[in-house]
């Protein structure tokens, strides 16, 4: 807790400069859509990014996403290729460009310099920028913040003591809140409460769930069927809804869980292997392949099996504002 405080306490000297014009803000003449959350992970963010993307290009519209690409051990101002290594661009940016195969997807850890080279290149419509909320250089034109349902945002608290990057009071910044993560049975209550709340800020609410994709071979891009039984090796931030869908198509006879990020070493596959036996189907999430997939040895392991993790909105209002403000903010308008 107090480190909490103190840790809190920098930010708030920090977005006070900010709020003060001390620090400077830059706005851009397009569309600018920020997709962020309050907490350090685990409120699904990849995947929304990737339906808002695929809602924008259905629309007409040309997107480049651009992130920090958390992780890499590059730096500077990238355009993520699909045949990329994760190291080299995060792994996150990567499972974006996988699944979004027709959008530009960037990296660049100072967002100001991204954009100004996004436009230079590509002239997007809209940039769509991946986990900006606490990146105050740059002012979108629509911020949209996630909480996950089970962790939402106001019950939880600063880190270390709880997830939180910054203080409760600062959602103020985002015009529209997604309670994401939210179960079939979820509770009106929860709902409800964050509902009140961001009527109150004059937000809009929206809540979202997540579905699963068809289950498919990473190498040889196929789909197959779920095995009978097998290993699930996951790196993510939570991964009980993942591992909760899993347990009702198939046996698990193992989940081997590494915290978010992790970078996989052949070693540490050889001991799960060791202990199981090589002839057990491995599966794990699409952002995990893309480390995973730098040191697989196909030859000695066997096929890497990949279950896509998606979202569907359920209020179902978001979207439409979305595609009304990049209409309404349109480069000239």
């Amino acid at each position: 807790m107090p480190l909490g405080l103190l840790y809190g306490g920098i930010m708030e000297v920090r977005n006070a400069m900010y709020n003060l014009g001390i620090l400077r803000s830059h706005l851009f003449d397009i569309p600018v859509i920020c997709i962020g959350n309050l907490s350090t992970g685990g409120t699904g963010k990849t995947p929304h990014v990737i339906h808002w993307c695929e809602l924008l290009e259905k629309s007409g519209y040309h997107v480049v996403v651009l992130s920090r690409g958390y992780g890499r051990s590059t730096k500077g101002f990238r355009v993520v290729d699909r045949h990329d290594l994760a190291s080299d661009v995060g792994d996150e940016p990567l499972e974006m460009k996988q699944a979004l195969k027709s959008t530009q997807v960037v990296v660049c850890e100072d967002r100001v310099h991204g954009i100004n080279e996004i436009q230079r290149l590509f002239s997007p419509d809209v940039i769509v920028m991946d986990d900006g909320m606490q990146h105050r250089a740059v002012e979108p034109g629509m911020t949209i913040c996630l909480s996950a349902y089970d962790r939402p945002y106001d019950r939880d608290m600063i880190f270390p003591a709880g997830d939180l990057r910054e203080f409760v009071h600062n959602i103020h910044r985002a015009d529209a809140l997604v309670l994401s993560k939210c179960p079939e049975s979820e509770s009106a209550n929860t709902i409800e409460r964050i509902q009140q709340k961001t009527e109150k800020a004059k937000m809009i609410f929206d809540t979202s769930r997540l579905k699963y994709g068809q289950l498919y071979d990473f190498h040889l891009n196929i789909p197959v069927d779920f095995p009978l039984s097998g290993l699930v090796i996951t790196g993510i931030a939570n991964s009980d809804s993942f591992i909760r869908y899993l347990r009702s198509k198939m046996r698990i006879i193992d989940h081997v869980a590494f915290r978010d990020h992790h970078n996989f070493r052949e070693e540490e596959i050889r001991s799960i292997f060791a202990g199981h036996g090589v002839e057990n189907a491995v599966i794990t999430t699409r952002k995990d392949a893309t480390r995973l997939a730098q040191i697989w040895n196909r030859e000695e392991w066997g096929e890497l099996y990949v279950l896509p993790v998606e979202i569907e909105m359920i209020i179902n209002q978001l979207d439409q504002k979305i595609l009304e403000y990049v209409e309404s903010t349109k480069r000239g308008k």
